[in-house]
């Protein structure tokens, strides 16, 4: 049996979704992705280039501020890769996404303590 491609439980051979609610809510998450890419890469890309002006100036409050940055972009808009998505599911990979975010997010509260 395969996984459903939206909550990761095993579902019926040869489907991609367990269930018609599954597969209605996939389809809407994904559209919902679709209009979201656009900050996902703005938030990150914002994010590098304070993590390189950091890096570039010595500035460890630019690191760190790039680090929160990147890591609220990845919690808000936790996009995963596919394979990540096939082997867990949608909603699941969301929250290892998310779960990620906050780890970035908490390396750069770290180094902003570390500099007082």
């Amino acid at each position: 049996m395969e996984k459903c491609a939206y909550c990761g439980k095993p579902g019926k051979e040869k489907e991609k979704f367990c269930s018609d609610e599954c597969k209605r809510r996939y389809e809407k998450e994904l559209q919902k992705d679709q209009r979201n890419i656009r900050y996902f890469l703005l938030g990150i890309g914002l994010g590098i280039l304070c993590l390189f002006a950091g890096a570039i100036t010595g500035r460890e409050w630019a690191e760190g501020g790039g680090l929160i940055l990147t890591g609220l972009t990845i919690f808000i808009f936790p996009f995963t890769t596919p394979e990540t998505v096939k082997w867990l599911g949608y909603k699941r990979a969301k929250v290892l996404g998310r779960t990620l975010g906050i780890l970035v997010i908490a390396a750069g509260g770290w180094i902003l303590v570390g500099i007082g």
